[in-house]
C-alpha cells in the first residue's frame, strides 16, 4: 500500500485528502503520511468492527446453544406435562364411564322392576280372566242339552255306519274341536249323530257308563272300527290291479288309501315303500310295470308322476304311428291310381 502512495502525484494525494476532509499541507511526504496515518486508522476502526461483530456471534452463538439447552428442558417439561394432563383426562373419562354405566344399569333396573310390577299385574289379570271363563264353562257345562246345542255354531254330521268310522270320527274331533266341548258334551253330541244300526249300539252300554265318552268311542271302534278289517283290506291290497277304464290317478288314490287302512300305524318311508310295490304290481300295462321299477322311485307321488309320463310318451308315439300308417295308405292309394291311368 506504501507503493501505491508515493507512486501518486501531489494533485492526486491532495483530491484524495479532500475526498477525506483532510487538506492544507503541501509537501508530499507530509501528505503520503498524512494520507497513511487516516488509512491505518480506518483499518483500525474496520478491525474493531469486525473483533465487535466476532463478539456479539459468539454472545449469539452461547445465547443459542443455552436457548437449545432450555429448550430442550423446556420441551422435556412440556411432554410431561401433557403425559400428567392425558392421564389426568383418562382418568376423568373413565370416571365419567364409570358414572355413566352405572346410572345406564340403575335405570336399567328401574325399567325392569317396572316390567316385571306389569308382569305381574298381567299375570294377574290373566289368572282372574282363566277363573272367570272356568266358571262361565262349568255354568254352560250345567246347561240343558237341548239349549246348549241351539248355542253351537258348528254340528257334527250324523252317522249311521254307511261311512268309515275313521273319517266320521276326525270330522267329530273337528266339531268337538271347534266349540271347545269338553268329554261330557262331545258324549251328548255323539249320542245325538246316531242314526239307524249306529243307534242301536247305545243299548249295549252299561247304565253306570251311559254319560262316559270313553266308552262309547271304544264301543264304536268294536263295531264299526278298521280293526278287525285289517285282513280283509290287506287281501284288497295284494289282489288289487288297474280297472278297465281307470285311470292311473285313481289307482293311486285307491292304493294309498288300502296301504294306510292295513299298515295304520307304520311310518311314512314304509308306506311310501309299500305303496310303491302295490302300485307297480298294480299298474295293467307289464312295459310300464317294468319302466317303474327300472326308475326306481321311492315314494308313491314320484311313482305317478314316472308312470303319467311313461303313458303320455306311449299316447305320443302311438299317435305318430297312426299318422305314418295313413300317409303311407295315402301314397299307395296314388301310385294305384297312376297306374290305371
Amino acid at each position: 500500500m506504501s507503493k501505491v502512495l508515493k507512486d501518486l502525484t501531489v494533485p492526486e494525494l491532495k483530491a484524495e485528502l479532500s475526498k477525506r476532509g483532510l487538506s492544507g499541507i503541501e509537501v508530499k511526504t507530509e501528505l503520503v503520511k498524512r494520507f497513511q496515518e487516516y488509512l491505518e486508522q480506518q483499518n483500525e476502526a474496520k478491525v474493531e468492527e469486525v473483533n465487535s461483530n466476532v463478539a456479539l456471534s459468539n454472545m449469539v452463538s452461547i445465547l443459542l446453544a443455552k436457548f437449545k439447552e432450555n429448550k430442550n428442558d423446556v420441551l422435556k417439561q412440556l411432554e410431561a406435562q401433557r403425559s400428567d394432563q392425558k392421564l389426568e383426562q383418562q382418568n376423568v373419562l373413565k370416571q365419567l364411564e364409570t358414572h355413566r354405566t352405572e346410572e345406564k344399569i340403575k335405570t336399567v333396573d328401574e325399567r325392569v322392576e317396572k316390567q316385571n310390577a306389569r308382569f305381574e299385574k298381567i299375570d294377574e289379570q290373566i289368572e282372574t280372566i282363566t277363573n272367570e271363563l272356568e266358571k262361565v264353562r262349568k255354568m254352560k257345562a250345567r246347561e240343558p242339552s237341548g239349549e246348549c246345542s241351539r248355542k253351537r255354531e258348528v254340528n257334527p254330521p250324523s252317522f249311521d255306519g254307511q261311512i268309515p268310522w275313521s273319517i266320521y270320527k276326525k270330522q267329530f274331533e273337528a266339531a268337538a274341536l271347534t266349540n271347545g266341548w269338553d268329554d261330557h258334551e262331545k258324549y251328548i253330541a255323539l249320542t245325538l249323530a246316531l242314526r239307524g244300526s249306529a243307534a242301536e249300539l247305545l243299548q249295549t252300554i252299561p247304565a253306570d257308563k251311559s254319560d262316559d265318552f270313553t266308552v262309547l268311542v271304544n264301543a264304536m271302534e268294536q263295531w264299526f272300527g278298521d280293526s278287525h278289517m285289517i285282513e280283509v283290506f290287506r287281501v284288497q291290497l295284494n289282489n288289487r290291479t288297474q280297472k278297465r277304464g281307470e285311470t292311473l290317478q285313481q289307482l293311486q288314490a285307491d292304493i294309498e288309501r288300502l296301504v294306510h287302512l292295513v299298515y295304520p300305524t307304520a311310518g311314512n318311508e314304509i308306506i311310501n315303500k309299500l305303496a310303491v310295490e302295490a302300485f307297480v304290481r298294480a299298474v295293467g300295462d307289464i312295459y310300464l310295470q317294468r319302466a317303474i321299477r327300472t326308475a326306481g322311485k321311492r315314494t308313491l307321488p314320484e311313482a305317478l308322476a314316472f308312470a303319467l309320463t311313461m303313458e303320455a310318451a306311449e299316447q305320443a308315439s302311438q299317435n305318430v304311428n297312426r299318422v305314418r300308417k295313413i300317409e303311407v295308405q295315402e301314397c299307395s292309394c296314388q301310385k294305384a291310381t297312376v297306374q290305371r291311368s
